[in-house]
């Protein structure tokens, strides 16, 4: 997917690097949002003097969702600043830990995909709104209250919370 040149970087000290990539690459076993458009990812690479390098920059994409009130379409821009390090795994005996990311020292080319598709995975929301005062589907008739107005009436309320309700009265 993204592939950062660990030798280009380390003789510039710098790397730019642009790309679109495919929606399919951050969808996770079917779960999570879909995305409508590829995901565009801006990021800039700096090789630091004691061989870490730090990436940070941008990724953004729209997302194609459903409101969860009245199940109408939703597509919703997503935009996250994003930032990396990474370490040589022979240095101070470093793990991958979620926040430091390692690859072995001997690496000529540096795959960024799977942090970009782990922070896209955290921090894409699960659920939309199509607005926030979005009045959802009726439970009786399942019309959409935005678009139609029902004449049913209030559903029955379950006799085992009249307690509860009892409680909250006084």
């Amino acid at each position: 997917m993204l592939h950062l040149n660990l030798n280009a970087l380390e003789r510039t000290g710098t790397l730019q690097l642009r790309a679109a990539c495919p929606a399919a690459d951050f969808v996770l076993g079917g779960r999570g949002p879909e995305l409508s458009e590829p995901v565009s990812v801006t990021l800039t690479a700096r090789s630091m003097a004691t061989g870490q390098v730090m990436v940070q920059g941008r990724m953004s994409t729209t997302l194609a969702q459903v409101c969860r009130r009245c199940l109408e379409p939703v597509a919703q821009a997503f935009a996250l600043p994003v930032r990396f390090v990474f370490i040589p795994d022979d240095e101070y005996g470093c793990r991958d830990d979620g926040e430091v990311h390692t690859f072995p020292a001997h690496l000529a080319e540096l795959d960024i995909a799977g942090p970009l598709r782990e922070e896209f995975a955290l921090a894409a929301p699960l659920y939309a709104e199509c607005r926030p005062d979005c009045r959802g589907l009726c439970p009786a008739c399942g019309s959409n209250r935005n678009t139609a107005r029902c004449d049913c009436s209030s559903p029955d309320v379950d006799a085992r919370w009249e307690k509860l309700r009892a409680l909250t009265n006084h």
